[in-house]
């Protein structure tokens, strides 16, 4: 029996010299493996300064932040929001857990982190239900 003969050409080239054999080809591959060192490097070049970056924050708190603007006597429960901020920021008195039946002891604009300060607890500075007013 002799060789059978396959109905797909071969290439009478041997594979070392493949490559070489069509310039465009060789070009476009060129072409493809630089764009792909490019993009290695850019994408490695950001990652490493974000984490320089968050290396230069340092240590991250959980915080309570007002998440829409409310005003002096508005109850607290539902336009706060947990952020997670680097300790640099987070003011002094900041608060973490928010007290049940919370109100706003002044106004307060979205994105305001809340502090002792702006954080009034019921019936905290009333007596009998009304409100205290300093007169000069």
């Amino acid at each position: 029996m002799g060789r059978v003969r396959s109905a797909v050409p071969r290439s009478r080239l041997p594979l070392h010299r493949r490559p070489f054999a069509d310039p465009a080809a060789l070009r476009r591959w060129a072409l493809v493996a630089a764009l792909a060192i490019v993009t290695t490097a850019l994408v490695s070049h950001a990652l490493s300064g974000a984490e320089d970056a968050r290396r230069r924050w340092g240590e991250t708190r959980t915080v309570l932040v007002v998440d829409r603007a409310v005003a002096a006597g508005d109850p607290l429960a539902g336009a706060v929001a947990r952020r997670v901020w680097p300790v640099g920021l987070v003011p002094a008195g900041a608060v973490v857990v928010l007290p049940d039946g919370a109100e706003a002891a002044g106004a307060a604009g979205a994105g305001t982190p809340l502090t002792d300060a702006l954080v009034a607890r019921p019936g905290a500075g009333r007596a009998d239900g009304r409100r205290r007013i300093a007169i000069a």
